[in-house]
């Protein structure tokens, strides 16, 4: 595949439109009844054909159908990928919530791939939340990133098949309440008395959040933050512009609890 969907929705996830995408890249001025030749065994083409237009991801004219949207090579962010850029000062959670494109197996996919992104889980119980910070393709073990995979559909790790035995689809704020109720006996104490570990508190043991301590209590292994502040938000309009910050976010953060 020559194209690589970034924030896929329901229309982008069809097998269908994956192989007309790619198939309108490399041929051009095609009509309809190239497309019905070509991908002949698909079912309610027409419809589909037509969800695409209407969403904007295929464009129709003078009876002709092409591909409704750039996708992004090295050649697009040439000073991006080949000049040292200075990290923002501060934490920003970066958005841009619709499909973009880019070209597979490109420098830019692959760095862009490589750039952080920062990921808070909070529940509604409490004031706590988990700090993560994540390569931007989220395959790093954390939390964040199992229930992002587990609700996105996505394959998961090793590590995140053995979180999935342990407690499966569970709901992340019902998992987060308990969690985060158990954690902030860490904010009185150094040792929590170990019991007997229930899911959460497995979870917690097998990301390495905490771990036992001679049989008898558990110690934590992230950072307690009690002076976070919170990271600022930035929604972005426009790909290119998200794209261009993304790639300028490299800095690793150690995961903590935030209280």
């Amino acid at each position: 595949m020559s194209i690589k969907i970034y924030n896929e929705n329901r229309l982008t996830k069809q097998p269908f439109f994956h192989s007309l995408m790619e198939f309108l890249d490399i041929n051009h001025d095609v009509t309809l009844r190239v497309i019905k030749g070509e991908f002949k065994d698909t079912n309610n083409l027409d419809r589909k054909l037509e969800d695409y237009i209407q969403s904007g991801l295929i464009k129709r004219e003078n009876r002709r159908y092409y591909n409704n949207f750039k996708v992004f090579d090295d050649i697009d962010f040439t000073k991006e990928l080949e000049e040292e850029l200075e990290e923002p000062n501060k934490i920003q959670i970066l958005s841009y919530s619709k499909p973009f494109f880019l070209r597979d197996n490109s420098m830019l996919s692959s760095k862009l791939n490589e750039s952080q992104t920062y990921l808070l889980l909070e529940n509604e119980v409490n004031d706590l939340k988990f700090f993560f910070s994540s390569n931007f393709a989220r395959t790093d073990d954390n939390l964040a990133n199992y229930f992002y995979h587990v609700a996105q559909g996505i394959p998961l790790s090793n590590l995140e098949k053995d979180i999935y035995r342990i407690m499966g689809d569970v709901d992340p704020n019902y998992a987060l309440r308990y969690m985060t109720v158990f954690l902030l006996k860490y904010t009185k104490r150094e040792l929590v008395p170990n019991k007997k570990p229930d899911i959460f508190i497995q979870t917690l043991i097998k990301y390495n959040y905490i771990e036992a301590v001679d049989g008898k209590y558990y110690k934590i292994n992230i950072k307690i933050n009690d002076d976070f502040v919170n990271p600022q938000v930035i929604i972005f309009d426009n790909p290119e512009e998200f794209i261009a910050a993304q790639l300028k976010t490299t800095r690793k953060i150690q995961t903590s609890f935030i209280v």
